[in-house]
């Protein structure tokens, strides 16, 4: 019982961990979204390529608590990356006009931020209601 939830505890964090990630990337491509259908933004789109925040995504590959995460969110989290990473590319390689590549970027993020994300912070949500019942305090700053 005790490793069972010392796991919970840790996917807790993980979980928490990404989501906000996830949170602060969605923020980093609405507001290069807009930046980049405003009249008058640079020609050169390279020179303003969102700093986007793989930190905790990539140190989860040497987490065993990873794949404790449902693959449903797993995926979800996989497929905002990739397709988030393709569309700055199509953007900046003008396969994509400025305005068409930021609604592409904005319904990206809606979809990811109701469906992915929402279900990340349900789960770690659960995880954490689950870990209060077993009297373990986790913080949730």
């Amino acid at each position: 019982m005790f490793d069972s939830i010392q796991g919970k505890e840790k996917n807790y964090y993980l979980q928490h961990a990404l989501a906000d990630e996830i949170s602060d990337n969605i923020t980093i491509l609405n507001e290069y979204a807009e930046f980049i259908s405003e009249n008058g933004a640079p020609y050169d789109l390279k020179a303003h390529h969102p700093g986007l925040d793989y930190f905790v995504w990539e140190n989860m590959k040497f987490s065993s608590s990873s794949l404790e995460t449902p693959s449903y969110i797993l995926t979800a989290a996989r497929r905002f990356n990739k397709q988030s990473a393709k569309l700055v590319h199509q953007i900046e390689s003008r396969q994509y006009g400025r305005k068409f590549g930021a609604n592409l970027i904005t319904e990206l993020t809606e979809k990811t931020q109701n469906n992915g994300l929402k279900q990340l912070v349900d789960n770690y949500t659960r995880l954490h209601q689950e870990l209060a019942e077993a009297g373990v305090n986790v913080n949730t700053l």
